[in-house]
């Protein structure tokens, strides 16, 4: 029997008006959302949505970027998204967005277990039906506000919390002994976005290995290896990269050779998709490594993490970003921690999204249709 064919894309780019950031030192960043809808031949609709964050509002890069893919996908089986990847790069040496790469691979991997019946992560590798969840914190101007808004994490059903945090080292290193004070039971872990030059680096992470931190991600600029390599030596705690800079599998089987972190860390937006974070779970798993992916932002984008990390066994937690509410416009079922602090996927074919299409309607700042 054939196999089902790309037959059309509808895309949306969703303007939730929200803005974030995650340390005093960045920049703002406004939020979008852009969804997909691919219906094969057959009739069957997989949905995906990637997130983007600009600094302007009804940032159209992604809704860009997959009309420009459309040569490449009109006609093609719903099959075709490893080599989609590798159509993308061969002969190509100059940068692409990869964002609309990985919203169609998101898609394709939706329609692909609707067909087979079954939820995605059974495709992904099948290993297990919940995950505990953390709650990811933006970044707050106060250790007050943090304590509130941990407080009420820990009030639904959150066990572990990372925070986004100041970026200076000795007021998060005291808005860290505050909080381990205050929740002494709560597991916390620590985002630092990059922004520590390699002494702070140090007296954070031996601070964070005092108070039994789970984990330190990001601590300085995620290229420079060989601080990370000379700071794994130095602290205690668990070290993981931020998960952006270095999404090829090539680059990452690089670094493992003489490994920065304790743990990898990726994401499906930078990675080329599920096919491409995928990949570099399997390769974390094969040099013994956990791979914690990011699934910070929108439901639709944090769902399709958690099929990834469900299918794989090589993952600890599941990042949902906090105050949880203000991600799931959109969709009516995201996911959200039980009272023990576990998140499961739909037990629906495919990723199982629940489209909330009144909310889609009002939030919508920009369409396209392929063919158009």
């Amino acid at each position: 029997m054939a196999e089902p064919t790309i037959e059309r894309i509808e895309l949306r780019v969703l303007s939730p008006g929200r803005s974030v950031r995650w340390t005093e030192r960045a920049t703002t960043c406004h939020i979008t959302t852009t969804i997909v809808s691919i219906t094969d031949s057959e009739g069957a609709v997989g949905v995906a949505g990637m997130d983007g964050f600009a600094h302007a509002a009804g940032d159209r890069t992604t809704l860009e970027s997959v009309r420009a893919l459309w040569p490449l996908l009109q006609g093609r089986s719903i099959e075709c998204g490893p080599d989609l990847m590798d159509d993308v790069r061969s002969g190509v040496v100059f940068p692409y967005v990869t964002n609309g790469l990985a919203l169609v691979d998101v898609a394709l991997w939706d329609l692909r277990a609707q067909h087979a019946d079954v939820p995605l992560w059974h495709l992904l590798g099948g290993h297990r039906e919940k995950v505990l969840a953390y709650a990811s914190l933006e970044s707050m101007p106060r250790i007050e506000d943090y304590i509130e808004v941990v407080g009420r994490a820990i009030g639904e059903h959150y066990t572990a919390v990372k925070l986004h945090a100041f970026g200076d080292a000795e007021r998060d290193i005291q808005l860290y002994a505050t909080l381990h004070e205050t929740y002494p039971d709560l597991t916390l872990m620590h985002d630092a976005e990059c922004v520590y030059p390699f002494e702070d680096a140090v007296r954070v992470g031996h601070a964070l290995a005092e108070m039994d931190c789970s984990w330190y991600e990001a601590p300085m600029p995620e290229l420079a290896l060989q601080d990370y390599r000379a700071l794994a030596r130095q602290v205690r705690v668990p070290i993981l990269p931020a998960g952006y800079a270095i999404g090829d599998h090539h680059q990452v089987a690089d670094a493992l050779l003489d490994p920065p972190w304790t743990a990898c860390r990726s994401e499906i937006a930078s990675t080329q998709g599920i096919t491409g974070l995928l990949r570099l779970m399997q390769l974390a798993a094969s040099a013994g490594m956990n791979l914690e992916p990011v699934t910070y932002g929108s439901a639709f984008y944090a769902m399709a993490g958690l099929h990834v990390i469900l299918g794989q066994a090589n993952a600890t937690y599941h990042e949902v970003a906090y105050p949880t509410a203000e991600w799931e416009y959109g969709v009516t079922n995201p996911p959200r921690p039980d009272s023990d602090g576990f998140v499961r996927a739909p037990a629906t074919a495919g990723l199982g999204l629940e489209l909330d299409r009144d909310a889609i309607a009002r939030l919508t700042s920009s369409t396209a249709q392929l063919p158009g």
